[in-house]
């Protein structure tokens, strides 16, 4: 779709920038010429009309190289329509045509030139190397609007015919600041700051770097929403609800999920937009999860129009999706897992059809419907799968870069270098804008290799904090909370050991079921950590049991501490997930140790406790000094 419009944009760009850059000249005729034509082009004045309103400008005796450049580019295949207007057509435009305008005006030469190799050229890797060489060109010409334009430009084909993600990231970073919003671009949004935004978010999701990503959704969720209404294709605004999604920004989130399908629903896209957009906005209520978001949820799933046998394969990946869904929401794991295996192989068997970030897409249903169900081993297992496909996108897109750019920056040198200045001062110019660019290309390596260690490094850490993090209520899990007590030996400081066990956790889950059950472990694990210490950690030990070490304190404080939490908690009453009012409390084992213990007796004794708490009526906490 991308592809599509580019190809279909290329020449309303060129007349729209025409109007632009010729509007500053006294030929106010030939300015309205160029407006007459952008009308016939979009259909919006049929040729008799045309033919009449342009013979009236007189256009046929306006002489200047940007007319007759003009009368090329729109006429050279309509030349019945020129001998209708009376308007002589160059045979072929010269590279003296092409010095002389761009004496005249560099943003005109740099968007007229970049219309021109893209309509003239067939291969479109030549096209990518023409574009570099004007760029180059531009480079000598120190103008930032020109350079800007066929940057973007050049950012579209690297990304889409050279699928070097990373050199057109760079290339719509470098445009980025110099292109204009859409609402003040005349030029379509292909090269509005807003449709550079959208490339430069989708770089960024399809690496895995949200954190990143969200900065230009922010950016570009501030602009005016006459962008989102004229950008036709479902891409972008799943990549953005989820990157929303992902910061828990829900309401933007669905601000934009919501806009998308009232789209969808009011121009009747095609079926494959219809779902996706259903997608989009039920996997931001699952991730919510708000009092009516599931409900809501299934009922959109449900009421999508899915064919699982579907010839085009959109339709079918896009059904498979909804499908496990709606297992997920009815609690059928069975069926969810066969359904994403399913999926997988239908991605992997059509690799022609599906792009690399499909898959990745599908590990990240996985470990939403994983998590879901409560399956913190298998979101975990779906996330590692997720991080190795993101390492290795990664480390291929910073090759394909790494090899590209070194040749693509000392070509520009090389261009300059050819120039063949006569006077003195153009000499030394010329060795100073070398310089410079040689430069660039050091400084450019440099922040490419910036970039990936940052982000090896962050991608390390986050595979880390996931393997140590209980996935449901994001505090330590066992594994993390033993790794963590062995370090700290020798074990010379005061500190209790508490083991904590929520009361009747069976019953909420058979009367309430497991949502609600999983909310109150969120709850739980809330509570106790906004009231201990830094320096104080909590674990989840096992199912509805937690493991807190309380450190430098002794157990009459901790038992304090502990029942006041426990007080706070029981007036907790309201949930998102049920109608229901309930209160729930713990029990708790405290074991004060004061030298070096072993862990194991510890928690024994501490369960001895806890076991006691249980009998004695629950709700209660018991403590003992540890014993060897």
């Amino acid at each position: 779709m991308v592809l599509k419009l580019i190809k279909n944009g290329i020449l309303i760009y060129f007349l729209v920038f025409s109007s632009i850059t010729i509007a500053s000249s006294e030929h106010n005729r030939f300015n309205n010429f160029i407006e007459l034509t952008m009308q016939y082009s979009i259909n919006q004045l049929d040729e008799e009309g045309y033919l009449k309103s342009a013979k009236n400008l007189k256009i046929a005796n306006i002489d200047s190289i940007q007319a007759k450049v003009f009368y090329f580019m729109v006429f050279n295949h309509r030349r019945a329509l020129a001998e209708k207007l009376g308007i002589k057509v160059a045979v072929h435009l010269t590279d003296q045509d092409w010095q002389e305008l761009k004496k005249v005006d560099a943003v005109m030469y740099g968007a007229q030139k970049a219309t021109f190799v893209q309509l003239h050229n067939s291969d479109d890797l030549s096209i990518v190397d023409a574009l570099k060489d004007l760029k180059a060109e531009l480079i000598a010409l120190d103008n930032k609007q020109a350079i800007a334009q066929v940057a973007a430009d050049l950012a579209q084909y690297y990304s889409l015919y050279k699928e070097d993600h990373l050199s057109g990231l760079i290339e719509y970073l470098y445009a980025i600041d110099s292109l204009p919003t859409y609402e003040n671009s005349l030029a379509g949004y292909l090269y509005s700051k807003e449709f550079a935004l959208q490339r430069i978010i989708s770089s960024f999701y399809t690496m895995g770097a949200y954190e990143t990503a969200l900065d230009y959704v922010l950016q570009l969720y501030a602009l005016s929403n006459k962008y989102f209404e004229v950008l036709d294709y479902s891409t972008p605004y799943y990549e953005m609800t989820f990157v929303l999604a992902h910061a828990k920004q829900f309401s933007k989130a669905l601000n934009i999920a919501d806009f998308y399908l009232q789209k969808v629903q009011k121009e009747r896209l095609e079926q494959s937009s219809q779902l996706y957009a259903v997608i989009a906005k039920s996997a931001v209520l699952i991730k919510r999860q708000q009092e009516g978001d599931l409900k809501t949820a299934q009922s959109l799933l449900l009421n999508a129009e899915t064919d699982l046998n579907s010839d085009n394969y959109a339709v079918k990946a896009r059904s498979l999706v909804v499908k496990i869904l709606l297992d997920s929401i009815n609690g059928k794991l069975p069926e969810a897992e066969k359904s994403v295996d399913i999926l997988k192989e239908f991605i992997q068997s059509n690799r022609s059809i599906f792009s690399q970030s499909d898959l990745r897409d599908v590990n990240e249903l996985q470990k939403l419907v994983f998590e879901f169900l409560g399956k913190p081993e298998l979101a975990n297992k779906a996330m590692m799968d997720k991080f190795e496909f993101e390492k290795d996108f990664m480390l291929s897109a910073f090759n394909n870069s790494l090899n590209n750019v070194g040749n693509y920056l000392q070509r520009d040198i090389e261009i300059l270098a050819l120039k063949g200045y006569k006077a003195e001062t153009e000499k030394q110019a010329l060795k100073i804008e070398t310089q410079n660019l040689r430069f660039l290309v050091m400084a450019l390596i440099i922040t490419m290799l910036i970039f990936l260690i940052s982000w090896l490094i962050w991608r390390q850490l986050s595979i880390k904090k996931v393997a140590e993090t209980d996935s449901l209520t994001g505090v330590m899990n066992r594994r993390a909370m033993y790794s963590w007590l062995e370090k700290r030996k020798p074990r010379n400081s005061l500190k209790c050991i508490c083991l904590l066990d929520l009361d009747h956790f069976k019953q909420i889950n058979d009367n309430y079921g497991h949502l609600t059950g999983d909310e109150v472990l969120t709850s739980f694990s809330h509570f106790v950590q906004t009231r201990i210490r830094k320096t104080d950690k909590l674990s989840r030990f096992g199912g509805e049991e937690f493991l807190l070490v309380l450190d430098s304190i002794d157990k009459e404080k901790a038992q304090i501490l502990i029942d006041n939490i426990r007080e706070s908690f029981q007036n907790y009453i309201n949930w998102h997930t049920t109608t229901s009012n309930f209160s729930t409390s713990f029990s708790a084992g405290i074991i004060e140790v004061s030298g070096d213990f072993e862990l194991k007796q510890v928690l024994a004794q501490c369960d001895v406790l806890l076991y006691k708490a249980k009998e004695n009526g629950r709700a209660r906490s018991e403590s003992a000094c540890f014993e060897v």
